[in-house]
Formats: C-alpha cells, structure tokens, sequence
C-alpha cells in the first residue's frame, strides 16, 4: 500500500510539471503573438479567447500572467530550508549515493528534519509529500529509484562454497598483517537484516 501511494504521489508530480510546462509554453507564446499582432497593426486575441484556443485554465493563466507563482514556487518561499540548507541535503544525500548507501524517503525525511531543527526546533514532522516535492525541486542532480530485493540474493550468497572463500580470504588477511584476533569485530554481522528485504524507494545521482 505504501508503494502504491508513493507511485501515485510521483504520477501526481509528474502530471503537475507537464501542466506547469504547458502553462509556461502558454504564456510565452501569448507574449510573442501579441507583439506580433500588434507590429502589424492587427487586433490581438483577447485574453478569454486565448486559453480557450491553447487550453489552460484562465484565472490561472490571468493569474500567472500577473507575476504569480506557481505551487511549487510559493511552497519554496515557505519552505523548511532556506537555499542553503537544502543544497547541504542535496550534497550529502549525493555523498551517500556514492558510497553506496542511498537515502530512503524515510531517512531523507528524518536528515531534513534533523537540519530544519536547526531554525524550528518546534517542527514535528514534514509533511507526507515532502520527500516526492524537494525531489522534483531538485530534479536536475536527485531521481528517486525503486530498490532491488537483497534478502533473497544474500541469501542466495550463503553456500559453502562462498563461506569456504571468505575465510580463505580472512586468512590471508591474518597471515600478512598479523592482526590481534581480538580486533575482528562483527564476524557474525553481516548486515543481512532479515526481514527487512522489501523494495524502498532511494535517492540517487541522476
């Protein structure tokens, strides 16, 4: 249920830059014409006339044709983080791409929260969409991508044969340095978190 609700939150911001893409198209062209038309001593299609003939809304074209702002643009002047703090999570949810440790939505969540504490101490949560809408604000440098099942496949990796290999590399690793055995930590944690295989969306690079 959660993925669904996440892939219809996606489609729903995905269908929203189409429509803001189409709205500027709108207006830009709207400017030319009317230039255009009056250059040439002709009477320039009304306003009304206009968004009916390229179909877009017309409070909302009158709207925006005003300096208005869009959704996204008003939710970025009411933003949690201010510029800079949203190009910090930027950089850092790229660093931990890199080392190949994406960020969950749910961990992306919880690192912005950590930082907007910083000025609004009081902040309990973002909301729901948070996550999908600082991805689309950030599209150029972030994607966010469903991640494969490791459970099965590291449970796959567990046979005598790998387990034979692993310790045969373990005691080269003795027999070069000499280490203390006591300094060999976590032989038995292998980070094979069972249960928690299930698919997460993750942030990387784009």
């Amino acid at each position: 249920m959660a993925q669904h609700a996440e892939s219809i939150a996606h489609q729903e911001h995905q269908a929203a830059e189409a429509s803001e893409h189409h709205l500027q198209e709108a207006i830009t062209t709207y400017h030319s014409q009317h230039l255009k038309s009056r250059q040439e001593g002709k009477k320039p299609l009304s306003t009304w006339e206009y968004t009916a003939t390229c179909g877009v809304p017309y409070t909302t074209f009158m709207q925006r044709l005003k300096g208005g702002k869009s959704r996204t643009q008003a939710a970025m002047n009411h933003s949690w983080l201010n510029s800079v703090e949203s190009d910090m999570l930027v950089e850092f949810l790229l660093l931990m791409s890199d080392c190949g440790f994406p960020a969950t939505h749910e961990h992306t969540a919880e690192y912005a929260l950590e930082v907007a504490h910083v000025w609004h101490p009081l902040l309990p949560n973002f909301g729901k969409n948070w996550v999908d809408g600082f991805i689309m604000q950030n599209k150029d440098q972030l994607d966010a991508k469903w991640s494969s099942n490791l459970e099965s496949t590291q449970g796959g990796a567990v046979n005598p044969a790998a387990i034979q290999h692993w310790f045969q590399l373990l005691q080269a690793q003795y027999d070069k340095f000499n280490f203390d055995c006591k300094n060999i930590y976590a032989m038995d944690e292998m980070v094979s978190h069972l249960g928690l295989g299930r698919r997460s969306r993750s942030l990387l690079a784009r």
